[in-house]
This record gives structure tokens, sequence and C-alpha cells, in this order.
């Protein structure tokens, strides 16, 4: 997800916490929607608030499991309703296990939400740190990569690039499986054509890879230091 503060990373991957309810610190509008009904979703607590768009915890009504639901924030922009247009479209065309999942898109009050699959895990870097001193480190890195490699392989064999891969943007399950998410500004070939330089230059410069930041051709090759 497209986030501008720093959260925390839990937070940040709409990853259910361990204690239900709203955050300390959230709100009003995040403290009025607990509770209320937004499609066939019951809002049950907060999970966070990015630079546009808030991220709740529901209760889908029709199969009784809980779901993370992204929504854009109050009076967004056109270009931040274009990308999160965009973002569902992306991620709704792709059914990979290493890729998080969507369910629905909706309205409510004016403002579009969709609800995607909410992960009981960690983002990437917290996951490393948790085995940092393990003798099988680098071996658990690898495996952990080799199922990213796999989903971004996935995802370009369909025309569509990342430009946004960090460890903050892939999950890390309890049970060891790797999610990719946030696709905010994905670029899709074949709707746009290939990107110019500078519409390639787009993501987080720490995690760039060298081909994306000459504006040379991305591939699945392209995971840089995301390790790191």
């Amino acid at each position: 997800m497209e986030w501008s503060g720093h959260l925390n990373p839990h937070v940040e991957a709409g990853v259910a916490s361990t204690q239900s309810g709203t955050l300390p610190g959230a709100q009003w509008e995040e403290q009025m929607l607990i509770g209320k009904t937004i499609g066939q979703y019951e809002v049950v607590g907060f999970l966070g608030r990015g630079g546009t768009a808030l991220v709740f915890k529901v209760l889908d009504l029709e199969t009784g499991l809980h779901r993370a639901l992204k929504m854009t924030a109050a009076r967004p922009t056109e270009a931040e309703l274009h990308r999160f247009k965009r973002e569902f479209r992306v991620i709704s065309r792709l059914s990979h296990p290493n890729v998080i999942a969507v369910y629905r898109y909706g309205v409510h009050d004016t403002r579009p939400y969709f609800a995607m699959e909410l992960i009981e895990g960690r983002d990437l870097r917290a996951h490393l740190r948790g085995f940092v001193e393990a003798s099988d480190y680098f071996k658990r890195v690898a495996e952990l990569l080799a199922q990213v490699s796999r989903a971004l392989v996935y995802i370009h064999d369909r025309h569509i690039i990342h430009r946004d891969l960090k460890p903050s943007n892939i999950l890390v399950h309890q049970a060891g499986q790797t999610k990719v998410m946030d696709f905010g500004i994905a670029f899709e070939i074949e709707v746009t054509g290939p990107p110019s330089r500078a519409q390639t230059l787009m993501g987080t410069l720490a995690y760039v890879s060298p081909e994306q930041a000459t504006g040379r051709k991305v591939d699945a090759r392209s995971l840089s230091l995301i390790h790191i």
C-alpha cells in the first residue's frame, strides 16, 4: 500500500494486529467508522493510515471471514483516485500464492474502497530480524526470496511492473509464505505501453534496481537489495 509516513509493519501491511479495536491516537474519522457497515463488511478495527488511504480490519458478513479493507482518505485528489482504482484493477488480474488477493471494490459515501486478504504475520524486514542470529539465516533468506521471485515472474509474464518492491511491501505469513502487495504505482505495459524514463524512476530510491534507476528494461531479476 502507499504510505507516506512511518507505520508499524503490521499496520503498513494491513496485517492483523494481536489486539482488536482502534490504535492509540486514531483520529475521529477512523473512530467514527468502527462498528459501521461498508458494503458487506462490518468495520471491527482500525489498522492504520497512510498518506492517501485508511486500512481497517473488517468482518465479511457474507462469509464470516475477516479481511482488510483499504479506503481512500477524505477528499482524495484525482491522481490519488486514479492510483487507487489502478491498484485494485492490477491486483484483481493476478492470482498467485505469493501475491496479496483482493475481493471486492465499492464506494462508500463517495469514497472508493476495496477488500483484500488479511495476513497474520510481519513484513519481510521484521521477519528476517527474528532469526538474524540463526545458523540457517541465509538459507531462510534464499527460500523467502525464491517465493518473491516466483511472484515477480508471474507478475511480469502478465506485463505488469511493480516498481516499488521493498521489505515493507512483502508480507511473511506466520507459516512462512510471502505475499507481494502495494501495487499503487504498478505499471501496466499493455495499457500504456513501455514506461518512459521518468515513469520508470518512480519507486523508493533505496530499493530501486540498477535497471529501473537507469531507465533500462526491468524484468524478474530486478530484486536488487530487497533483503537488506
